[in-house]
């Protein structure tokens, strides 16, 4: 069986978690993938410049009922 996941880019200024929720809910996916914008600075990713809103994204979905991970890749689409 198949499961729908959907990537969220969740530090963009247009982002709607609620928005997302009724996705989620509409296409009847199963995930939704976390992404953050690569920061850096001095050549280095800034990994800890996010991480309590991700921590709260997580609970917020898991609450919902969907499974949460967090997407790694640079872009989304690949």
């Amino acid at each position: 069986m198949y499961k729908v996941s959907v990537p969220v880019v969740f530090t963009s200024v247009n982002y709607d978690r609620e928005g997302v929720l009724n996705i989620l809910r509409r296409t009847g996916a199963a995930r939704v993938m976390l992404a953050i914008y690569r920061e850096l600075k001095d050549g280095r990713v800034q990994t800890d410049l996010h991480m309590k809103e991700l921590a709260a994204e997580i609970a917020f979905f898991e609450e919902n009922g969907y499974e949460a991970g967090v997407w790694m890749g640079e872009t989304i689409g690949h």
